[in-house]
């Protein structure tokens, strides 16, 4: 826990120099993307791979004498979990009477290195759009105080404090550990998101450099320029007339995967319910269950994160998977199914935090389900059953 906290505060310092001066420098660039993001990533992935390893084991262990739902419900409540951080903050200000461009600046300050799509360097961060956070806050001010998410964490901890309560005492210190390298992962997930954004801001600076130059024709241009390209075209092993080729033809690679399915997590398969339904039985569907209970509701089904505002409360949200943009909508919804995920993926997590049912893993459960069909789903087992349209 000490190596975790010392290696968090150093990835923290170094990302807290790059924010006082973005620039185009291409020195600083490549420190940037070479040097202090690959630590971080690699610092990140460490975490995910402790991860995935202990928590296979500690899972084995606990189930030896608890069932699948109290385990499930040993991840609940974690305290201060990072993807709940700034709706919280979201839903403090929609409280508020009034709320000032102060106030907006100051959550930008805090949180502004967020976006819908986190680890998609081209997609702009809510510090380039603070419109979006201001369409959160409205959106959010129309909710109840049932749907406060302070309140809905504390029930998830109470849940998982009366579940501790009745554990052998020799299982207690397999908890607390499982509970804590949960709660780093998400930790370490937070700063690498961080960096994403300053290789963003960092990159634009550059291609901005690189457009005044004459380097090239436009700024977007640099997305299709892998950053080994960008590194032999600065360091004058590629002219430029080779990375405008690259350019060109690497538009039009990244056309050809607009109809392309990605796989599903390494090892998803494996995590899947002993149980299947009959492929003759088109009503029924399995994925992996993430968090407890059953709920039938109307299913919303959303391709992609630009139709959130679709979503009505109580309807079961059924898309591929989801990040931190869809965290202040999980409020409002009755469950969740993806396409993709395992137990400790961003819908699995957030889900258990409001006390949700979740199934993640489901296969082509998009292609399956028809938007405004009723479905049941179980968080548990995950099991869906799908029903009239």
């Amino acid at each position: 826990l000490k190596h975790n906290a010392s290696s968090r505060q150093d990835l923290l310092a170094r990302y807290d120099e790059y924010l006082t001066s973005v620039s185009g420098n291409r020195d600083t660039w490549q420190r940037l993307v070479f040097d202090d993001y690959l630590l971080s990533e690699s610092t990140y992935f460490q975490q995910i791979f402790i991860n995935t390893v202990a928590q296979s084991i500690y899972k084995e262990n606990l189930l030896k004498h608890i069932s699948h739902a109290d385990y499930l419900k040993l991840l609940m409540g974690l305290d201060d979990i990072s993807h709940l951080r700034p709706y919280r903050a979201i839903w403090d200000l929609s409280r508020k009477r009034t709320v000032t461009s102060k106030d907006i600046d100051s959550f930008l300050e805090t949180y502004g290195y967020h976006s819908d799509k986190e680890i998609d360097v081209t997609y702009p961060h809510f510090t380039e759009d603070p419109s979006a956070i201001r369409r959160l806050i409205a959106d959010t001010s129309k909710l109840g105080d049932e749907y406060n998410p302070s309140k809905e964490v504390e029930g998830q901890k109470r849940v998982y404090q009366n579940t501790h309560a009745l554990l052998p005492n020799k299982l207690h210190m397999t908890v607390n550990r499982m509970r804590s390298l949960l709660w780093w992962r998400e930790e370490f997930r937070d700063v690498s998101t961080r960096f994403y954004y300053l290789i963003r801001l960092y990159t634009i600076a550059l291609a901005k450099d690189l457009v005044q130059n004459g380097e090239l024709q436009e700024v977007d241009d640099i997305w299709f320029l892998k950053i080994t390209d960008v590194k032999s075209y600065l360091d004058g092993t590629l002219s430029r007339a080779d990375i405008h080729n690259l350019i060109a033809k690497n538009k039009t690679y990244y056309d050809s995967f607009r109809h392309f399915t990605p796989r599903n997590e390494i090892g998803h398969a494996f995590d899947r319910s002993a149980i299947k339904p009959s492929r003759t039985n088109t009503n029924q569907a399995q994925g992996i269950g993430c968090s407890t209970g059953s709920i039938t509701g109307v299913a919303r089904v959303i391709e992609d994160i630009s139709a959130i505002d679709q979503i009505q409360p109580g309807e079961i949200l059924v898309t591929k998977f989801t990040d931190t943009g869809w965290t202040s909508k999980f409020a409002i919804l009755g469950g969740v199914v993806t396409e993709y995920g395992g137990i400790l993926c961003h819908a699995a997590i957030v889900s258990r935090e409001y006390g949700i049912p979740c199934v993640v893993c489901a296969t082509d459960i998009m292609k399956r389900v028809k938007n405004g069909q009723t479905i049941t789903i179980d968080g548990e087992t995950g099991k869906i059953h799908i029903g009239r349209s």
